[in-house]
């Protein structure tokens, strides 16, 4: 997904267990990148990709939360698979500016009983 807003023309990085270096770190709280794309269990992470993204030089970014397959968040929340998507709206007052950051849901393949959460 990274490679493809790349060909769009964005600074976009992926940030899991194999790419999660201290470069990667340096080169996102630098502000290299414009779309940082990973999972809420990174996110969550105090340890992990979290502290990059609060740093100063980030702070008066615009920051969007993205959540693609949406439809699996209530299913795999509930169930305990990942349990982290249960607090996924809790990603929101971790931002800079938690009132301006939108969380945007996006899937292709949604149910109607998830469409009715």
């Amino acid at each position: 997904m990274a490679v493809d807003y790349g060909n769009m023309g964005f600074a976009a990085t992926s940030v899991n267990a194999s790419t999660l270096t201290p470069k990667l770190l340096k080169d996102i709280k630098a502000g290299k990148y414009s779309i940082i794309i990973s999972s809420p269990e990174a996110f969550h992470d105090s340890n992990k990709l979290r502290p990059a993204l609060f740093s100063m030089e980030l702070e008066n970014r615009r920051h969007v939360i993205a959540i693609d397959e949406a439809h699996c968040v209530k299913t795999w929340g509930e169930t305990g698979f990942r349990k982290i998507y249960e607090r996924i709206g809790d990603m929101r007052v971790f931002m800079p500016d938690p009132e301006h950051s939108p969380i945007c849901a996006v899937t292709a393949t949604c149910s109607k009983p998830v469409r009715g959460h």
